[in-house]
């Protein structure tokens, strides 16, 4: 079900992806409808604000931003080159 698109408002999509995460559908919603949930929300809003992102997928590592699926390649790239210079085994 992950990573194929989906209608979140679509009840029955929202149902068979809470399962494939094994979250329980009756504490998710309580914890979307929370005050916790929005605070958390508007945290991360101001962070991903302040770092410039604007769409999805956007990846921010060691202060570098790539935006789009057709850039995850270079994530792929940057991190592999990282772990190299670090000398941590792929």
């Amino acid at each position: 079900m992950g990573g194929h698109g989906g209608n979140p408002a679509d009840a029955d999509f929202l149902t068979a992806l809470l399962a494939d995460f094994g979250w329980n559908a009756t504490d998710f919603e309580a914890f979307i409808r929370s005050d916790e949930a929005a605070e958390e929300y508007e945290r991360l809003f101001q962070l991903a604000a302040a770092d410039k992102v604007f769409g999805v997928p956007t990846f921010v590592i060691d202060g570098e931003l790539w935006w789009g699926n057709d850039r995850l390649f270079m994530v792929d790239e940057y991190l592999a080159a990282s772990a190299v210079a670090a000398d941590v085994p792929a």
